[in-house]
């Protein structure tokens, strides 16, 4: 009955974003006026990255009543758009900075007496018109992300016939045999491309990406796939205390049989880290909780990730509690599957 609230969308946006609103309650764990908006922005999302339309400023035309709109989470459609959308999102600044008064991670929202709703997009310096317009997209890049994404889904198609064990992991080696650690990007005041899934695939071998990049590229990849059981990967956000990108850090949890998470983090899994190779890919040896963070210790050194508020918000502690040392590693097992007779087209780094 809520989502009937959502009547009519602005004319300019296509008849498919109109089905979108109609059929959003997708199981996203939003309420349901609030699926629905979420299901509507992720059209328009999917429209800019496709370079189908160029502003980023998404006009929401609904027949919600102000008590409605009040109830609205904006604060949970915008984390889950984050999470759900790792490479349609490739063009979006969502460094916090302050508008019309508000604090905000590059996203503005306002509403409207007549009940329209108006969501602000920053866009990106790089993929920006001009230095002065934040809320429309320069069309020329639409090559090189149309190339990204053609790799990616490259990547996709050569583990078509591995077994789920080893498309996650072949993943992984792809991504770290693609790029290394961007540390000039970390240490600089932008937010571009080395936080974003197109330097992983642009077959440039002097871009490269932080933290951020890599989980995101991980989850894409698993997105784009068919995997023989029920495999989810999500993204998640928290604070580390050692190897790369310590401090703020992004990383992966994969859900595997509707059981158990383990925690793949592809940045420290890359060479020269403390996770390299799988130390940091679908393990079980980590000690800890949701709440204490989880560690891990090879005997010399050792990694805590502690998850960050909003990860919590959205996830909740079901999802982000991880297949450590107290598990039987049962679901690791499944997904493993029996590897007899497999291909496995990307090798393990040999060393």
């Amino acid at each position: 009955a809520d989502i009937d609230e959502i009547a009519q969308r602005e004319i300019s946006v296509s008849q498919e974003s109109l089905q979108a609103v109609a059929y959003a309650s997708d199981g996203k764990g939003l309420k349901s006026n609030d699926a629905a908006i979420y299901q509507a922005l992720k059209t328009c999302i999917e429209q800019v990255a496709r370079g189908e339309r160029t502003s980023t400023e998404f006009t929401l035309g609904t027949k919600m009543s102000e008590e409605a709109l009040d109830r609205l989470d904006v604060n949970a459609i915008v984390a889950y758009l984050l999470n759900d959308c790792p490479f349609d999102l490739y063009w979006h600044d969502k460094t916090r900075t302050q508008e019309n008064g508000q604090d905000t991670d590059g996203v503005y929202c306002k509403y409207y007496d007549d009940g329209r709703i108006v969501f602000s997009f920053k866009v990106s310096a790089p993929y920006r018109v001009s230095d002065g317009e934040l809320y429309k997209m320069n069309s020329a890049y639409k090559g090189t992300v149309d190339a990204a994404r053609q790799k990616a889904q490259s990547i996709v198609d050569t583990n078509r016939d591995c077994t789920d064990y080893d498309k996650l992991l072949n993943y992984r080696n792809a991504i770290c045999d693609l790029v290394t650690y961007d540390y000039a990007a970390q240490g600089g005041a932008l937010y571009g491309n080395s936080y974003q899934v197109i330097n992983v695939f642009d077959d440039d071998m002097y871009s490269n990406v932080v933290c951020e990049g890599y989980a995101k590229a991980f989850q894409y990849l698993c997105d784009l796939t068919d995997f023989d059981n029920d495999v989810e990967c999500h993204t998640v956000t928290g604070v580390t205390d050692a190897g790369n990108g310590a401090g703020e850090h992004m990383w992966n949890i994969v859900r595997v049989g509707g059981d158990e998470s383990y925690l793949v983090d592809v940045t420290n899994c890359d060479a020269g880290t403390i996770g390299e190779g799988t130390a940091l890919f679908m393990t079980d040896e980590l000690a800890g909780s949701v709440d204490s963070g989880y560690t891990y210790n090879n005997g010399w050194s050792s990694i805590t990730y502690q998850y960050g508020g909003e990860s919590r918000e959205v996830y909740g502690a079901q999802i982000l509690s991880l297949a450590n040392d107290d598990n039987s590693g049962e679901a690791l097992l499944h997904v493993k599957g029996d590897n007899s007779g497999t291909q496995d087209p990307v090798q393990e780094d040999s060393d």
